[in-house]
Parts: structure tokens; sequence; C-alpha cells
């Protein structure tokens, strides 16, 4: 909206610039008449004179007001400062919004006029060519780029405002070359190329947000080429609707080399030339877009997928711009639209509802329809012509083409052999843009994502050998942003980055350095911390016959780096941070949903601590659409597991022995038995695992003369030139040395090729012939021995040896020379043999040439989908690294990462049911608690344990899984039992399990000790007599524990003097006997499991003390635990085993199902 104020505005720059002009050293004013001879002045005088007859600067046309300015910024006499004035004045201009667009409701919003939509397109153009054409004298460097960056800010500031929406795609062209070129200029200063670097950013971030209104544009363009109607359509549409810009126009590359764009500056050197790779050709406006953008407003059935629309430059001299409507012919001419312009502009109103809210709008000027005849009969073109007003044309705003000219242009910038590395790091923020901003929109794309799908991914996969940092990190960046956005689109070129970026990971690859390994890491982890991602790996590579392993691949290497050869390091860190974000995402899965839709643990309803951690758990899900119907099932998945392992080891006992390989094949019935040869066939030409040099030797096999004939047809070779043909085909095996074997290939490829473009020669035997000399010319051309014994042959030496070979006549001489000049530039070599450029090529062929096929299908999952699937390969690697690092860090936050990660695992594998990785846990952390160390004194076992803050962390987390995960406990009872023995004999056990009632016992309580029971003494008496003493005079009277006693001592793992132990413990019981009696944990801390695979609490009351809480409960003994006296390390140990509820965990005993109460019951035969 311009500014009440505008006419002011004006006038006040022109003032300001017209006294710039008076005093401009080069022109000197000694009068009226001499003033007026200056024709830049001149024109400021009379737009003064113009702007003082008006009362609003709506009144006029803007190239009335702006073509004085423009003519200063275009002038070779001015100076900078000067320039630089008008160049204020018009980005000041276009910022307050005086060149705005008119209000799309507005009847004669498309007609000429002031304020028009037309007018205000052709003041963009103007001032779009003055900014590029940018003349002035230059001073001094300093001042020339202040210039320079005025004229940037200004072609900025033209392509973000709503008028920058009309200009062309040639002027959107020019300013990007403008700016790519002092971009790239190294004479230039680094704040005036970093100013050129961040115009593009904003001008890439701008079309790229616009890309789904470009999509649905050209959307539009197509259905009113297709003649469809949109009258029934746009009825459900609403009416506040606007216009939308029709664009015929073939997508052209960008060209640098234009004598008349660019910035110049009169005594500056010359800058340097950047040419962008040419496109082969013109795209089709139909694979432009695609209709999913429209979320069905528009159909597109009757689209047809042969037309390609053309359009000329726009000529000044010619009519506006043209727009081409083709219509289905049912039989009978249809008529076109009504010459009524009412009628005209209300049947095509659309509404286009995207997340950008930018509109584009269309040109109703002129539609013209002409007549051509598809060669299919039934698509016809009507001509018909409503012209509305042709007086001046009007420039056609830019569109798709534009963007993919841009986004061509930015690819090519990044071949590493071709430009330099200030360049490539350029490029690679620019493409970052591009994808942040319109990934999901290129994916709607065809034209873009055909861009993206070839050499874009190329380039990317090749800079990552780069061994600098700061390119290999912004590298992932974008192939971060890439594969996470369009990763349906790039299942293959996806496989080839995780295994380069596995096999830099790696820790056996010595040549990687640790900075590279670190944010290679760190890649891994923002992959798998998308929601889905890890579940899609397995489904889409792991399932598939003829992809790796990458997510059993991915984890394994994980494990590798989470353990610590001297020292724990950053890279350490990232690997394990890596496995516990896959752990979050199939964790977040463990919380069943209520009828009410909350969130709560099954088992845990009366515990409010897991309620209020339950209520922090979110599942992040999966952005991209999924589509339940083409998700295999688990069976199918687990029979797709299991054939691809026998595919592997049929393809490894092929490439020793074909004939053993198919034999095998056979017997696992992956291959019929007897063999069908179209299927060996197509085994043979799509299992990349195959050697190829076998594949050649089983071909030709003169007892496998079907099964050639049937891989040869394997191959489309229609309108291929023989030559290309032949490459083609002997690329995809390796032909075997002896004559006999390759005149057998050969036949088949002649024939083969011959039929497939209908018989070109006068025989089969010719097309043979031919064949066969094209493999003698290239070993003529490049086999070195065959240089030293011979001169190579010459074109027309080759023509002259084939001379008669057609039948009874010659082949044709221009076929024969580009046959030769083919051979002679590039040899007919086997690629993955080689190394270097050539063989990435090869392989980089292959991958497209796979990507054309069902192989790229790629599967969206949502997470949660196939959990114990995920956790059955990544628990073993994980519980390992989880191990390994608790056990050599210090580090309290490390610790506490380590515990969670136990946390996780143990939540998982009891919501599943998995009963083996739960004894897993439970034997490793109690390993950690020292308790099962042989030969370890109960007398000092107390005080080292509480001196140890990583074995009483052990031992609290080892009894909380227990206690909230008894029910799938299975061998892990053995290990427990064993801990609680040793807490037994250091007298560490709570009362509640030592004591019990003896109506016998004068005290009427008796005390369980390794030398049996003894009478509880009373706390009273306690201090006039020593317990020692008591114990010593009573008749060790048995109690109803005594078996219970002979269970405890049988087994014991410690052996030394009976007399010592006792001494020992009764002393440790006097000293602690009133801090063993610790309140216990009630039972409804505890939930109890209904079944298996329903007890689940995670993290639940007694797990969330594993947090950083646990290190404040612990106090000062937590940190320097090492430093406690013998007293102060007793009373922590005494401590934690409290706090373990050990009693609860025995009561809550008479609860556990079946089978895990059985293997309790079998850790002792006495029982």
């Amino acid at each position: 909206m311009a500014p009440s104020n505008a006419l002011c505005i004006v006038q006040s720059e022109i003032s300001l610039l017209s006294t710039a002009l008076r005093c401009h050293t080069r022109i000197v004013f000694r009068g009226h008449q001499d003033e007026l001879r200056s024709p830049l002045y001149k024109s400021f005088l009379q737009l003064k004179s113009i702007l003082n007859g008006v009362s609003s600067l709506n009144e006029i046309e803007p190239l009335v007001y702006l073509t004085p300015f423009l003519e200063v910024i275009r002038s070779e006499d001015t100076t900078g400062p000067i320039t630089g004035l008008a160049l204020t004045a018009v980005d000041k201009f276009l910022s307050y919004g005086l060149l705005e667009l008119p209000d799309p409701d507005y009847a004669d919003a498309s007609l000429s006029g002031p304020g028009s939509r037309k007018s205000v397109a052709m003041a963009a153009e103007a001032i779009a060519d003055s900014g590029t054409q940018a003349r002035f004298v230059g001073t001094e460097r300093s001042s020339d780029e202040v210039v320079l960056m005025k004229v940037l800010h200004l072609l900025r500031t033209l392509l973000l405002v709503p008028a920058g929406s009309l200009v062309s795609d040639r002027v959107v062209r020019e300013i990007l070359q403008s700016c790519f070129r002092i971009c790239f200029e190294p004479k230039l200063s680094e704040l005036l190329r970093r100013t050129a670097e961040l115009c593009l950013a904003s001008i890439i971030q701008l079309f790229f947000s616009r890309l789904p209104s470009l999509i649905a544009t050209s959307l539009y363009q197509q259905q009113i080429e297709t003649g469809m109607k949109f009258g029934e359509s746009s009825s459900a549409i609403d009416e506040s609707s606007v216009h939308t810009t029709v664009e015929t126009n073939t997508v052209c590359t960008l060209s640098w080399q234009s004598d008349h764009t660019g910035v110049a500056v009169d005594q500056e050197p010359k800058t340097a030339t950047v040419e962008a790779k040419p496109h082969p050709g013109p795209v089709p406006l139909n694979s432009l877009c695609t209709t999913s953008v429209l979320n069905g407003h528009l159909s597109t059935e009757d689209l047809s997928d042969e037309i390609t629309a053309l359009s000329p430059e726009p000529n000044p001299s010619t009519p506006s711009c043209h727009t081409q409507e083709t219509a289905l012919d049912d039989g009978s001419d249809k008529q076109g639209p009504s010459n009524d312009e009412t009628c005209l502009r209300s049947s095509i109103k659309l509404f286009l509802k995207f997340r950008s809210p930018t509109i584009v709008f269309v040109h109703l000027e002129k539609l013209i329809f002409t007549t051509i005849d598809d060669f299919n009969g039934g698509l016809k073109i009507i001509e018909s012509v409503t012209a509305l007003d042709t007086s001046i044309a009007q420039p056609r705003p830019y569109g798709l083409p534009a963007v993919h000219d841009l986004l061509h242009y930015l690819i090519s910038l990044l071949t590493p052999e071709r430009n330099a590395d200030g360049i490539i790091s350029v490029s690679l923020g620019l493409v970052t843009i591009a994808l942040e901003t319109g990934a999901d929109a290129i994916s709607n794309c065809p034209s873009l994502l055909q861009l993206v799908q070839g050499d874009l991914t190329k380039h990317l996969l090749l800079l990552l050998y780069s061994d600098r940092v700061w390119q290999f990190a912004a590298t992932l960046r974008v192939c971060f942003m890439l594969f996470e956005s369009m990763r349906k689109h790039l299942k293959l070129q996806m496989e080839v980055y995780l295994q380069r970026l596995t096999a830099i990971c790696s820790p056996d690859n010595e040549s990687t350095s640790y900075e590279r390994r670190e944010v290679a890491l760190d890649s891994v982890v923002r992959l798998f911390l998308v929601p889905g991602l890890a579940t899609e790996l397995y489904v889409n590579y792991d399932c598939d016959p003829y992809c790796s392993n990458l997510f059993e691949d991915i984890a394994k290497m994980l494990a590798k780096n989470a353990y610590p050869v001297d020292r724990l390091m950053g890279t350490h860190l990232l690997a394990l941070d890596a496995l516990l974000a896959v752990l979050n995402t199939i964790g977040t899965q463990c919380v069943t949903m209520t009828p009410s839709g909350t969130r709560e643990s099954s088992d845990l309803n009366n515990s409010r601590g897991t309620t209020d951690a339950l209520r922090h758990v979110r599942t992040r899900l999966n952005r991209h659409p999924t589509d339940k119907s083409r998700l295999p099932s688990r069976e199918q998945l687990t029979a797709a597991k299991e054939t691809k392992k026998i595919l592997i080891l049929g393809s490894e006992q092929f490439n020793s022995k074909p004939k053993r390989g198919i034999e095998f094949l056979q017997h696992y019935r992956v291959l019929h038995s007897p063999l069908d040869p179209t299927e060996l066939a197509h085994f043979l030409r799509e299992n990349p695992r195959l050697d190829k040099r076998m594949i050649g030797e089983y071909l030709s096999d003169r007892k496998n003369g079907e099964v050639l004939g049937a891989y040869v047809r394997q191959f489309n070779f229609k309108g291929v030139q023989i030559d290309e043909a032949l490459r083609v085909y002997l690329e995809a095996f390796r032909l075997p040395g002896e004559a006999p074997l390759i005149q057998r290939i050969m036949e088949h490829f002649a024939e083969h090729w011959y039929y497939a473009n209908n018989e070109p020669f006068a025989d089969v035997d010719s097309a043979f012939t031919l064949a066969y000399a094209i493999l003698m010319l290239n070993t003529d051309q490049h086999n070195p021995n065959s240089k030293k014994q011979n001169a190579p042959m010459t074109a027309s030496d080759f023509r002259k040896n084939l001379s008669g070979m057609n039948g009874t006549g010659d082949f044709d001489p221009k076929l024969l020379d580009a046959i030769y000049r083919n051979i002679h530039k590039n040899e007919i070599v086997m690629p993955s043999e080689q190394t270097g450029l050539v063989r990435e090529n090869y392989l980089w062929k292959c991958l497209l040439r796979r990507a054309a096929t069902n192989q790229a299908d790629f599967i969206h999952v949502q997470t949660g989908a196939l959990d114990p699937e995920l956790f059955d390969i990544i628990w073993g690697p994980t519980v390992s690294a989880l191990s390994f690092i608790f056990d050599k860090t210090l580090d309290p936050a490390v610790q506490i990462k380590a515990v969670d990660g136990f946390i996780r695992c143990a939540a998982i594998a009891a919501h599943h049911g998995m009963s083996d990785v739960l004894d897993n846990l439970v034997i490793s952390l109690c390993k950690f608690t020292t308790l099962l160390t042989l030969g370890e004194n109960p007398s000092t076992l107390s005080v080292s344990l509480g001196r140890n803050n990583k074995a009483l962390l052990a031992l609290r987390l080892v009894f909380a899984l227990s206690a909230n995960h008894a029910d799938i406990l299975r061998y892990g009872w053995h290990s427990l039992l064993d801990c609680l023995l040793q807490l037994f004999r250091a007298s560490l056990l709570p009362d509640e399990l030592v004591e019990a009632e003896d109506f016998v016992s004068p005290s009427r309580r008796v005390r369980l000790t390794t030398r049996g029971c003894a009478p509880v003494i009373d706390a009273k008496s306690r201090g006039g007599k020593g317990r020692g003493n008591a114990a010593g005079g009573s008749n060790r009277e048995v109690s109803v524990f005594s078996s219970f006693y002979q269970y405890l001592t049988t087994g014991s793992a410690w052996t030394g003097s009976n007399d010592e132990d006792d001494a020992d413990e009764e002393d440790l019981h006097d000293q602690y006997y009133e801090q063993s009696r610790q309140p216990q944990c009630s039972s409804a801390n505890r939930g109890v499991p209904d079944s298996v695979g329903a007890s689940v609490e995670w993290p639940g009351r007694r797990l969330e003390q594993f947090s950083a809480s646990y290190w404040a409960s612990i106090g000062s003994a937590a940190t320097s635990g090492s430093q406690l006296d013998d007293a102060s390390a007793t009373r922590v140990a005494v401590d934690t085993v409290a706090q373990c509820a050990i009693a609860q965990l025995i009561k809550d005993t008479k609860f556990l199902v079946d089978a895990s109460l059985i293997e309790l019951i079998k850790v002792n035969p006495i029982i």
C-alpha cells in the first residue's frame, strides 16, 4: 500500500538529485540556457512540471516518474555518488510500495492505464534493465563498490516486492547474472562479494518459497492448453480468487555472455565470465508440475503427455504474450471461449491455496488457439482469438523456467573438478536455502526433481571425499535436507550416501581424520532423529533383496565407534547418541493409549511419578504421508529377509562356480526348477552382487543358449546406434577371451539389435559383421600391444575394411565415420574394473538405470510400525556399547546417559516380552555392582561398595529394573540372588529379610547370620551388653528360618575363617544396627503385571531416581566416594541397599507369572 504522501516523496528525491546534477563538476552552469543542455537535468525539470499538475501519484504511469531516475542510473557520464542517489531513490520507491499491484477484484486490473498490471509490469522491467545495465564514472575503488552494493540492493528489493512477481524470465536471468558475477569476482572486496551472496540467498529463498504457486500456475496453463472446462470446477472455488499467470516459454539455460547485461564500471577491470552448462534441450511444459499440489481442485485426466509448449521471446513489434490452449476432440470441434470479457474472466478464476501467500496473475489480453492434429488422433488445438488490448506488450511474468535455470546453474557450480572451493562453498549454501524453503515443492515438479536425482546427488556424493572439514560439513548439511524431504524419490542415491557415510565413520578407516568422523557421526545422529527414518531403512533396504542391510550395518558401525580405546572422546558419545536416538523412537511406543486418549502406562496407574513422567512423552510422527496398504506385513518382511540371505549366499556361490550357485538357489526355491531362462536372465541382469566375469563365462557356454537369448532380450536397443548399444551390452558383463565364445555372444546381440531397429541393414549377418568390426576397432585404437605392432586404423581404413559387407553393398559412410569417432574418443571398457572418474561415472550410470525401475520404489513408514524388528537388531550392539561406556567413564553425566539407555532397553524389552534382553541387562549390571567378585572379604565389602559410586548406581539400577520388569526375568535371577548372598554376608540386607518372630527366643525375635540364628538383643540393653556376648551366650537355637539359612549359605562364593567372619559380622551389626532399619517402599510403588508384554513401567518412579537428582541425593559422597572413611562408606552402602527395596521385591515374587517364578525356583536345587 503506497503511503499518502507518495507524491511528496518523489518530489523530494527529484529536488535532491537535481541539486546533485547541478553541482556536478563536469557540468558548468552559467545560465538557464546552459542548464537545459543537460538531458538528465532537463528530464527532471519536465518531471517537476508534470508532478505539479497532479494531485496524486496514481494519476500518472509509474514509468513517467521513474524514467528520469533510470536514465541517471544508465548514464555513463554521471559519477558514482550521483548514480548512488538515483539507485537509493528507486529502491526507496519500491520499499515504500509506490509500485503496487492493483486490486485483483478491480475490473480493469489487467488493462492498460495508470495503476494497471501492465503498467506495473513494464515499470518493473525497466527498473531491472537499468539496474543490470548500470554505468557510471569510476573514482575510488571503495566508492565504486558502494555504488555496486546499492545496485545489488535495488535488484534484491525489486524481486522481493509484490511487483517483482511480474518481471520476465529474461529479467530474472540478467539479475542473477549480475549477482553471480559480483559474487565470484575475486578482484572485488570480500564485503561486496558477501553482499552479493546475501542478495542471492534472499532471491533464492523467494523463488523456492513461491514454487508451489509457480507449479500450480504451470498446471493451470496445461489445463487451458488441453481445453479443460473450468466453469464446473471453479463454481465451488472462492470468488475472491485472482487470475493466474499463463506462461508458455520453455526452460532456457542461463547465458552469462550477454554484452548488454551485467554491471559495468568505467576504469574497472573486466570481470570473470561464468558459463552454465547448457541444457540438452527444451523441457516439455507438461513435465514441469504435477497435480498433487492442487489438493484435488483440478482434474488432469485429459492432460496429454506429448505436448511441448514453445513460445518465442517477447518482441516489442508483436502483440503481447500468447497462450495456447488444447482441447480434446471427441468427434466434433469445440468452440473457444466467449468474446464477452466478463464471461472470459469468470471462467478461468482460480483460488490457489498454498503455504506461500504470493499470487501470480493471469494476463488476459490475448488468448490464441491454434489447430494442430495430434498424430495419435483425437487431440486438436482449436484456433480462436479474443483480443482485449494489444496496443502494448506486457512482459510475461517469470515462472518455472527461471527456477529451473537457477537450480541447474547452482548444481553445475558443485562440480569438484571444475570449480574452486570458494565457488563450491557459496553454491552449497545457496542450495541449502533452496532445499530448506522448497524441498517439498521440488518433489512435485518432475523437471526439478530430475536435476536433483541426477547431477545434484552425484556432485554431493563426490564432495563427500573432500578433506576440507568445512566443505564436508556443508555437504552433509545439504544431504540431510535432501534426504529428509525427498528420500521417497532418492532411494538408491540415499543407499550410496549412507554407505559412504558408514565407511567414513568406520573406526577401521584410518584415512579419515577425527574431525571428519565427528562431523559424519553427528549427521548420523540427526538422521536417526528423523521420525520414521530408522523403520524406513529397515523396510526399504534391509528387506530389499538387491539392497544392502543399511540399518544393521549402521548399528554395527555405531557400536564399534562407541568403544573407547584409550579415553572417552566426542565420537564415542556421538555414536552412543545415535543408538539412543533409535531407542527413544522405539521407546515412545511402549506407552499405551487409555480410553480417554491420555498416555499412561498400562500397569502403573497408581504411580504418580510414572504418570507425571509420561506426560512428557511425545511421539514424533513421520511428516510424510504413509500408506498402510503398501506396507508389507511382518510375515512378508521376515520372508523377504530370509530370501535375501539365500540370495546373498547363492550369489557368493555363483561367483565361485555359476552352476553351483544356481543349483543352490533352486534348492531353496528362489529359482524355479526346471530352470526358467527368462527368470534366470532377469536374475543375472538385476543382481548387482554377481561377478561380471562369471556372468560372461556362464552366458558364453553353449549349453546356456536359451539363457543367453533371454538375457539379450533384457536390453532395449530400439533407436540406439549399434556402437552405443554394444557399449551398453558389454558393460553388463565381461566378454570372455576365446574367439568362439565371443562369436556366440555377438551373434545374439546382432540379431536382437537388428530386429529392434527395423532391420536397418541387408541381413543379420551384416549387423554381426559390423558389431565384430567395432570390437576389432576398439582393440586397434586402444590396445598398447596392437599399437606397437601396427599403426592404428584411420577412418578411411575402417570404411575400406567394411566395403561390401552390408550384404553385397556398403554401409552408410556417415554411420561408419560416427562409429569411428565414438570408438576413437571413448574406449569400450569394463568400467567396474577401472578406478577413478571412469568407475564413478559407470557406477552412477548403473544407479540411474536401476532408479528407472521398480527397484527405486520407496515406502514411507510411520513411527513405531516395526519396533520389535528394529529392537531385535539394535539391542545387542546398544547394550554392548552402553556397558562399555558405563564401565570406562567417570563422568556423572555420561553415566546418567548410559543408565538412561539401560532403562529404555529394559522398558522396550518388557513391552515386547523379550526376556533374553532383560536377562542380559541384569547380568551385565550385576557385574558392575562388584558383588560377584571372587575373594572379596565380607568385612570389607560394605566399605568398598560405599566408596564405589558406579557400583552403587548399578546396584540401585539392577534392583529397580528387576522390580519393574520381574515378569520377563529368566536367567537373570541367578545373578540377582548371587548379589543377595553377598549383601547378606556383608550384613547389608535390611532387617525385614534377616529377622523374624520366634516365640522360643527370649527376645521373641531371632536374626539370621552366617553362623545360624541368634536372638535379637533389645535396643535398650544394647548399650550395656555387647552383641557378640549375647550371641556367644546363646545356644544357637534353630528357628523356622534355619532352612532359609541353609539355602543362603549354600554355594558361598567366599572362603575364609568362620571365626573371623563371625566376629567381623557381629561388630558391623552392632555399629549399624539402627541405620539398617530403613523404611521400605510400599507395594503401591510397584505395579503388578498382568501378563508378559503388558508389564511396562517406563520410566517409572524408581527408574526416575537415576536422573540428575540421583547425584543430589547421594551428596558429596557421589563425587568423592573414594575419600570417605570406613564408617561413612559403610553408611552410604547401607543407605543404598535400603533404597533398593529388596524386601518388597521378594514379597512381590508371589505375583510372578509361572515362567519367571519357575526360573527363580530353579536357582537353587535345595528349594
